[in-house]
């Protein structure tokens, strides 16, 4: 723009000063046209300008220095890029602390303290004499007093030892429950933690399903750490036979990240009973377009923009006849001034619009992410269109479950309008994410949640069904747990009396192993009796699994050698 002095088509000299940056200048040449639009006229000049602040410590991963976990690394962020060499040199520890350092980018330096010991003081120095970034050239600003050259310091503890053995907190279907409203069931298992998992070590036995007569029903079975905990699934070959008993055996063994190890456990459930009387696709889940955004509609709430509320197809499916599923990420704000959390996912207009909505059932699987945050249906009735009501009352586990929906008799939240049956024609409305209503959270501390602020949940099978009204004449007494079946109680004992491992057993012991930590098998005996003893003599201290293998069952312990 012309002002003063200036004369169109000269040369002019930019000169840039700010508070902690040097100086710059460079030169532009004024446009002018003034034929031309507004943009033939206006001259811009940009330049990028490094602060001359020497570089500090921005951030570190650790959110309670008094109880630092040794399976997950430390990372520290940088205000700007560093000369890594220098850094590393920079770096110690004390306490004869050993990590393994590496970087994720010349900003980013990760910290591996897996091998710190459990219970102790550490301090991380990083020297700032030493340590310099590689835009400057200068050192680092480790106290942040503005000058080069402080020490960066970081105190911390890590926590006592894991010894808490893994433990299922749900399963799909639940213990002694009738599986409504699928002959197809995902078996799913849920840890409260990771376990250590390996493709090789799968032998096909880890999940069973059987019916009263003892047939073993084939299936697939895959494992996925959701939401920081393991979720196993198996996914059945063909479906159920109706009005069933049916028996899930889980074994024990499975190691968390410490190698303790968990016990396995028997339930029973039982099958769908009644016969479908029709039913219809909703949706396949394979076409986002058919969709508002989640963030699209008027209703959705609470959200934040600063990432993207995304509906995607994927591939993760809970049943191989669907093709795909949808994906949706979502993330809440903690500081909304909106009455509730919740995202609306709106199938748009034109929709198909449904007979007799009197006896539906809507019902889709939805893949939860552990996150406590709930999922549901909604629907619009033809009489009334702007009459919606919700039905958000799924508390979202790790994995795939069946949210279903008896649109006129389960409890509803109506969004909009007064209707509150569907009578007739009917439309599904969206499927919704929800947090909850913000007053209801009113003491919740946003550092400390107790449902998560963001995740990623899938959807798939979204169709409606009427079922007829047969009676269920299967009982859960079809089948009988017997001694032999019931996994989960074991009478071997496994102790460690500091110069050997005890072992004792109700029966014939055929192997007992011995594992290191990572995974070698450093002793094994098979004794053909109930009881046998290995010398801890020649085993180096620390902690080892035992796997004690009799006919029909298996059990292990971890031990600790000093």
């Amino acid at each position: 723009m012309f002002e003063d002095d200036l004369v169109p088509g000269q040369e002019v000299e930019v000169t840039y000063k700010a508070n902690g940056y040097p100086e710059a200048s460079q030169k532009v040449t004024l446009k002018s046209d003034p034929q031309g639009l507004a943009g033939d006229n206006v001259t811009w000049a940009n330049i990028s300008l490094t602060s001359n602040a020497p570089a500090q410590v921005s951030g570190v991963s650790v959110t309670n220095p008094t109880a630092v976990s040794t399976l997950e690394d430390i990372v520290f962020t940088f205000s700007r890029n560093m000369d890594r060499a220098s850094v590393e040199r920079a770096f110690s520890i004390n306490n004869a602390g050993v990590v393994v350092l590496s970087w994720d980018n010349d900003y980013t330096l990760r910290v591996n303290p897996k091998d710190l010991l459990d219970d102790m003081d550490y301090t991380i120095t990083i020297d700032g004499s030493i340590a310099k970034n590689s835009q400057t050239n200068q050192f680092l600003d480790g106290d942040k007093d503005g000058a080069e050259g402080g020490n960066y310091v970081f105190s911390f503890t890590t926590k006592p030892a894991d010894v808490e053995a893994p433990y299922i907190t749900s399963t799909t279907p639940a213990e002694n429950s009738t599986m409504l409203y699928t002959m197809r069931p995902v078996i799913r298992v849920e840890f409260n933690e990771p376990l250590q998992w390996n493709e090789d070590d799968v032998t096909g036995d880890e999940i069973v399903v059987t019916n009263k007569e003892g047939v073993v029903l084939t299936g697939r079975l895959t494992h996925a750490v959701v939401g920081g905990a393991s979720v196993l699934h198996f996914y059945l070959d063909n479906d159920l036979e109706l009005d069933k008993c049916y028996k899930v055996a889980v074994k024990g063994g499975f190691k968390d990240l410490s190698g303790n190890v968990s016990k396995g456990i028997v339930f029973k459930f039982l099958s769908e009973y009644r016969t479908v009387k029709s039913s219809g696709v909703i949706d396949a889940t394979d076409n986002p377009d058919d969709w508002f955004s989640p963030g699209g509609s008027g209703s959705s709430k609470g959200f934040t923009q600063l990432e993207d509320q995304s509906m995607v197809t994927s591939n993760l499916v809970s049943n191989p006849s669907q093709a795909s599923s949808f994906k949706i990420h979502y993330q809440f704000d903690p500081d909304t001034q909106h009455p509730y959390w919740g995202l609306r996912c709106y199938k748009k207009n034109g929709a198909k619009y449904y007979n007799d909505g009197k006896d539906a059932i809507i019902q889709a699987y939805v893949y939860g992410d552990g996150s406590g945050n709930w999922a549901g249906h909604g629907v619009r009735d033809r009489s009334d269109a702007a009459s919606v009501k919700r039905h958000t009352k799924h508390q979202m586990n790790r994995g795939w479950e069946m949210v279903t929906w008896d649109v006129n008799h389960e409890e509803n939240e109506i969004v909009s309008g007064e209707k509150t049956l569907v009578a007739g024609l009917w439309q599904y409305d969206a499927f919704w994410i929800w947090r909850g209503h913000v007053e209801d959270f009113a003491d919740e501390d946003p550092d400390e949640p107790s449902q998560a602020w963001t995740g990623d949940v899938y959807f798939d099978e979204l169709k409606y069904v009427h079922y007829n009204t047969e009676e269920q004449h299967a009982t859960l007494d079809d089948i009988i747990i017997t001694s032999v079946d019931e996994i989960a109680t074991s009478n071997i004992t496994i102790s460690n009396d500091g110069n050997a491992i005890n072992i004792n057993a109700p029966e014939a012991i055929g192997k007992v192993f011995v594992y290191a930590m990572n995974g070698v098998t450093v002793a094994n005996v098979a004794p053909a009796a109930t009881s046998a003893t290995i010398s801890t003599a020649n085993l180096a201290p620390g902690a080892y699994v035992v796997k004690v293998v009799t006919n029909g069952k298996t059990e292990a312990k971890r031990i600790l050698v000093k």
